[in-house]
């Protein structure tokens, strides 16, 4: 298994992080804050990879599961925070709601179904 930063998530000198799950792998999910208070949601895996976010300002990473899938939350561009899954270098996947504007995802198994909670 790959050696893991686990205080930093790779972060530099100037950010906050918190890992949030570990895979098998050795594949760590979490999220970095940087000095100006922006959020990231990242996979650690011998380097640091921000997910990105749905077009807002932030995301947060929840979980991983063995395959290296990232579910969590990330605002999308109407500042709505919205569910997401994401692999490194493939986007993420907005998962929608349930007729509201927000949502939220939690876990992820192996299958790659989601727990979370919607409006």
């Amino acid at each position: 298994m790959p050696a893991i930063n686990s205080v930093t998530l790779g972060a530099h000198h100037n950010e906050s992080s918190i890992a949030a799950g570990i895979n098998a792998r050795g594949q760590a999910a979490g999220t970095i804050e940087d000095d100006a208070g922006h959020r990231r949601a990242v996979v650690y895996d011998r380097r640091r990879v921000e997910l990105g976010t749905l077009g807002g300002s932030d995301s947060y990473a929840s979980g991983i599961n063995a395959a290296g899938t990232v579910v969590g939350t990330a605002q999308n561009a109407d500042g709505h925070w919205r569910a997401f899954v994401a692999r490194p270098g493939a986007g993420m996947r907005d998962l929608g709601t349930l007729g509201g504007r927000g949502s939220h995802g939690a876990a992820i198994n192996d299958a790659g179904h989601v727990a979370g909670l919607a409006d």
